[in-house]
């Protein structure tokens, strides 16, 4: 079962960086099987990337909560931060402190407000789930990566087509797009195209990106030696 399920990935990863499936972008950095997420995340665009630099941070988890409630034009109290965070004062004093050395937000008086320098890149990230052991699982799991995701597809065997044909409904109400798949000859059918939408967790999509840019980081050096 294990060795099927590296030969699902690593087919469907070749058809990934090739560009082989219609309506999906060509995506300039794929990630494989995330710990804890999506067995593959890919963005068309890479410097997205580079904007969600949080390393310099001491936690991104704090960091992330943050920024997720703070906005360019209406500032926010200390207090207003902590009741919605609910991160102790030692800490948040050290957060805040480190946000606004790294430009991510700005203090006016007693206020915080997001740094006009912290330009968010327009989201167009897609997740894929390929391991789900059945179609229920993977309507499940996809739905979770909706919360940092744009798009999200769940991507399963060709011969589960007849029943899947039944569950359209289903797939569509969540908007999660559905994709049959064959590892051997690298045929594929849309049964659904999922629409874009607005990441549900403002916190978990910030997480999610500081996490992978740090990765990405990681990687880059790693190439370079």
């Amino acid at each position: 079962m294990e060795n099927l399920e590296f030969e699902v990935l690593d087919s469907f990863e070749r058809v990934l960086k090739a560009s082989l499936i219609k309506e999906l972008p060509a995506f300039e950095r794929l990630f494989r099987e995330l710990q804890g997420s999506a067995d593959f995340v890919g963005f068309p665009h890479e410097k997205l990337l580079g904007t969600y630099d949080f390393s310099k941070l001491s936690s991104l988890e704090h960091g992330s909560l943050v920024l997720s409630i703070l906005k360019y034009n209406s500032g926010r109290t200390k207090d207003y931060i902590k009741e919605r965070t609910g991160i102790t004062d030692t800490a948040l004093n050290r957060t805040l402190r480190e946000l606004k050395a790294n430009d991510f937000l700005v203090k006016k008086k007693n206020l915080y407000f997001l740094s006009k320098s912290f330009v968010q890149e327009s989201d167009n990230i897609w997740a894929f789930d390929l391991k789900a052991p059945n179609w229920k699982r993977a309507l499940q799991q996809a739905t979770l990566y909706k919360a940092f995701a744009n798009y999200v597809v769940a991507v399963r065997p060709s011969d589960e087509e007849e029943a899947l044909q039944e569950k359209l409904e289903l797939f569509a109400e969540l908007n999660v797009g559905l994709l049959l798949f064959d590892p051997q000859s690298l045929e594929y059918k849309w049964l659904r195209r999922p629409l874009k939408d607005n990441a549900l967790s403002k916190w978990q999509k910030l997480f999610f990106l500081g996490r992978l840019s740090a990765q990405h980081y990681q990687e880059s050096l790693f190439s370079m030696k």
